[in-house]
């Protein structure tokens, strides 16, 4: 007597069918979801543009800033007159800009006498590439004799807090991104007292 054994291949559907996990994405989802980064990208991409400027000037008007402070400081624990020095000669005026340069040099005096300056401890600061620093009057206008385009610009801390710059007053420093940026900072020192303020421009 033969035994006859039925095998059944028959399965149920979650058998038979893939998962939606296993199966992927399809073509057009994939393009859906491509299509939409791009979109936002798009969007996105002017505020990234604006941002590297804004960020950078912003930085740089920071470490002025905190160079100024630093100097009228240590001219008054120190009491000796401190200069700040800002030297853009590279960055003006050759082909290949370079970064301004800002550094703090400290008084010596010599029989009462002022005869040189020494450098304080630290390397000069570099300021970005393509960040301008202009002296400019109360319009906004460069002021003519700041030989910040030819040499450097400076300003002296005294112990007694007063400024003395190399162009005089009003004491305005533009600060900006490339020939010319919305992203733009006005430093203002107060050749009075010494105080240093910040004023986003837009």
């Amino acid at each position: 007597m033969k035994t006859i054994v039925k095998t059944s291949f028959a399965s149920t559907d979650s058998h038979l069918r893939l998962s939606r996990r296993d199966r992927g994405f399809s073509l057009f989802e994939l393009l859906t979801v491509i299509a939409v980064i791009a979109l936002l990208t798009a969007l996105c991409l002017p505020s990234f543009k604006t941002l590297i400027p804004s960020s950078r000037v912003n930085a740089d008007a920071q470490k002025l800033a905190s160079m100024m402070r630093q100097a009228r400081t240590k001219a008054a624990n120190a009491q000796k007159p401190v200069r700040l020095s800002i030297n853009c000669v590279d960055h003006f005026n050759l082909s290949e800009k370079k970064a301004c340069q800002a550094r703090l040099d400290i008084a010596v005096f010599t029989e009462g006498v002022l005869s040189s300056w020494n450098r304080l401890p630290g390397p000069p600061i570099n300021l970005y590439e393509r960040v301008s620093v202009k002296a400019v009057d109360g319009s906004d206008n460069p002021i003519v004799g700041s030989r910040l385009n030819d040499d450097l610009v400076w300003f002296v801390f005294t112990p007694s807090s007063r400024v003395f710059t190399s162009f005089g007053p009003p004491v305005n420093l533009a600060i900006f991104y490339g020939e010319k940026s919305d992203a733009s900072i006005l430093l203002t020192l107060n050749a009075a007292s010494g105080r240093v303020t910040l004023t986003k421009r837009t």
